[in-house]
């Protein structure tokens, strides 16, 4: 199973909670790899420590169901927000962080917060953004197919 997940920075500890439940019954599947911006700034993945009480559940959460987090590098400024979660690491190959279209939303974000840029302009960036996400899980789908 391969599945995108987006996290807001402000989101609620009862939607944590929710989403941590479906990711300990996606983990029993036969493969697992899940990706995307999990908006947890506070973990420090190296040590596996978290100062949050929300990111220590995603680490508790991980740990628990013998997945792995396989990003090493930081997807934003120094941040590592963006994972790669499986519980399959021999189907993963390399990990690339490109950032570009992140990139370009945040700026967007920035932009339209200071009233620079319109809500149209941020929403058809982060549009893109998604669209990118949507192309890279299908192709991700296609190579667990061949396997």
């Amino acid at each position: 199973m391969a599945g995108v997940y987006y996290r807001p920075p402000d989101q609620g500890e009862p939607i944590d909670e929710a989403f941590l439940l479906q990711l300990q019954e996606a983990s029993h599947l036969q493969a697992l790899i899940l990706l995307g911006d999990f908006n947890h700034p506070d973990i420090h993945w190296k040590s596996g420590t978290a100062s949050c009480k929300q990111s220590r559940r995603l680490l508790e959460c991980i740990e628990d169901n013998f997945l792995i987090q396989v990003t090493e590098s930081p997807t934003r400024g120094d941040a590592l927000l963006g994972l790669l979660l499986t519980n399959a690491e021999e189907l993963i190959g390399e990990v690339k962080i490109d950032g570009l279209l992140q990139k370009h939303k945040g700026e967007m974000h920035r932009q339209w917060k200071w009233g620079y840029a319109s809500w149209e302009e941020y929403r058809d960036a982060a549009q893109m953004c998604r669209d990118g996400i949507k192309k890279d899980k299908a192709q991700l789908e296609l190579n667990l197919e061949g396997l």
